[in-house]
């Protein structure tokens, strides 16, 4: 992606196979493995068994990862982030909605989140962000799967280049003076730090204090990771149309953040999010990425 905050550009090797469907693929392929990291027991009725073998094929035939088999390569390269994030966010949502009444729960590049419907909190209103192709997609999927949209979720596409993030939320009924909890994930990877600061800008604009946000980011040792596979992934992300940026460092993250009025609540290196995330005694035993690293921010109160 450019400076949009969507994870769903399509992919110019495969241009039937969005980004977004690789992330739908990747839970897919754990829970039907047994995967206990994170249980999407929906995202395989959403993407459908077709675009399920085809995602397969594609990885299972990708020369990047011509000597592993595609479990190995969801093990080594997409689980420990992919999982890890959705899980961590999630987490950190239901904390956040125990403790407070209403809650709106922001979800910045959507794709094919399917939180929306596994969902059970009867406070949480859910705003999915997407661009609008992407979310049409989307919207044509869960009418083929016959699903029932819950009264609790609402659809706002958003140009993310051209549109007002903050306004489109608004005219989409978010309430500026509710708590809410806004999860990035999956953005940072792709964006020059002046654009990702301008997104917190957005957020920390139109949230109440106390409200939260959680992303996930590299720090510029992406291309360094000590088991070869940070380039590995970039040269992947690359190929599927989507170029790595390089990386922030926690410094810089701070000060952005400090700037927008919102303080580190929660930060988690890649040695908390293996050992918390990752390597239960339930689970595999993953390996995190050396230079991937959780956030959670809180918009501070007014002076």
């Amino acid at each position: 992606m450019s400076t949009s905050i969507s994870t769903s550009m399509y992919m110019s090797a495969k241009p039937n196979i969005s980004t977004a469907a690789i992330c739908a693929f990747n839970r897919a392929h754990h829970i039907n493995a047994g995967g206990q990291v994170f249980k999407d027991y929906l995202a395989y009725e959403l993407i459908g068994q077709d675009e399920y073998s085809i995602i397969h094929d594609y990885i299972e035939n990708e020369p990047l990862f011509s000597t592993a088999s595609v479990k190995d390569v969801m093990s080594d390269y997409l689980d420990p982030i992919l999982l890890s994030r959705a899980s961590y966010a999630e987490r950190q949502l239901h904390k956040f909605a125990a403790t407070n009444h209403a809650v709106q729960y922001v979800i910045c590049g959507a794709g094919y989140d399917t939180f929306s419907f596994r969902n059970r909190n009867t406070n949480i209103r859910v705003f999915e962000v997407d661009q609008p192709s992407m979310q049409n997609q989307k919207l044509e999927r869960i009418a083929k799967a016959s699903w029932q949209r819950p009264d609790s979720v609402q659809f706002v596409p958003v140009d993310f280049e051209h549109d007002d993030l903050t306004q489109n939320l608004i005219n989409s009924g978010f309430d500026p003076s509710v708590n809410a909890f806004f999860s990035i994930l999956g953005v940072s990877y792709y964006l020059p730090l002046p654009i990702f600061a301008q997104t917190i800008a957005n957020i920390s604009e139109i949230s109440t204090p106390g409200s939260q946000v959680v992303f996930d980011y590299p720090d510029p040792t992406l291309h360094n990771d000590s088991f070869g596979r940070g380039a590995k992934l970039a040269e992947f992300a690359a190929r599927v149309g989507e170029r790595m940026r390089g990386g922030y460092t926690l410094t810089a993250l701070r000060e952005v953040l400090a700037a927008n009025k919102m303080d580190i609540k929660e930060y988690l290196p890649p040695t908390r999010i293996e050992k918390q995330y990752l390597n239960t005694s339930t689970t595999a035993n993953y390996k995190a990425f050396d230079n991937i690293h959780f956030i959670l921010a809180q918009k501070a109160a007014a002076a």
